[in-house]
């Protein structure tokens, strides 16, 4: 099985409503093409990422997914499977939007205040990777999420930066296998592809241009009085 990534990105949470009175929370959990912030493994590669606009479609339809704090099963707020649930996950032209209806909990309710205070302003998400595509690129590569599996959203205290080592493995993994090679080799790999002399006859040498010499001022003539 694949391993879970971690994905974390600001956002802008709504909320209507009191906890015990209908109260929903909401705002997107992801941004579809726009360039992730540079992610990397000390020692391996690094690279940057971009979420593709259909890769939640079939997992919002058909996935047993949970609304938790800081990605903790001990503190559920909400699930959708199937579809259907307290928490609802739409995408559009922007991104991957959710809406909670808020439970009545402890959980919930402190949530709920973080937020309104707030002391929580962030959504990460936890995924599987079910298909992607690469970029070399010419500094670094560039992944393109295709489909996920999703398997929690959450509401976080502090980022899980996907720098970490067990995110952008994971990520690099699926780099390498695209490439043809080990992850531990792609520092070798990357250091030979951007080292490697460019094929066919090394471009013409233009002829320094040379530049003219100066005109020389003509002689200074110093007239004689007495020779007139």
């Amino acid at each position: 099985m694949k391993a879970t990534e971690l994905r974390c990105q600001p956002t802008q949470l709504e909320m209507r409503g009191k906890p015990g009175e209908g109260a929903v929370l909401s705002g997107y959990v992801a941004v579809f093409d726009q360039p992730s912030e540079v992610l990397w493994e000390y020692g391996v590669g690094h690279f940057v990422e971009r979420i593709g606009q259909r890769a939640f479609d079939k997992t919002v339809r058909e996935a047993d997914i949970r609304a938790t704090k800081n990605h903790d099963p001990n503190f559920v707020l909400g699930r959708i499977k199937g579809g259907v649930g307290n928490v609802r996950l739409a995408p559009d032209t922007t991104g991957l939007f959710h809406e909670l209806d808020v439970p009545d909990t402890a959980t919930a309710r402190s949530v709920y205040e973080d937020v309104e205070a707030g002391f929580i302003d962030q959504m990460s998400f936890a995924f599987r990777m079910i298909a992607d595509a690469w970029d070399e690129g010419e500094d670094m590569p560039s992944r393109r999420l295709l489909e996920v599996a999703l398997e929690d959203i959450a509401y976080v205290t502090y980022p899980a930066y996907p720098q970490t080592t067990a995110n952008a493995r994971a990520a690099l993994r699926s780099f390498a296998k695209s490439v043809g090679c080990d992850v531990e080799e792609l520092p070798t790999i990357r250091a030979t592809a951007t080292t490697q002399e460019p094929s066919g006859p090394p471009p013409e040498e233009a002829a320094p241009e040379i530049a003219p010499e100066p005109e020389q001022p003509e002689p200074r003539r110093h007239l004689n009085p007495f020779l007139y």
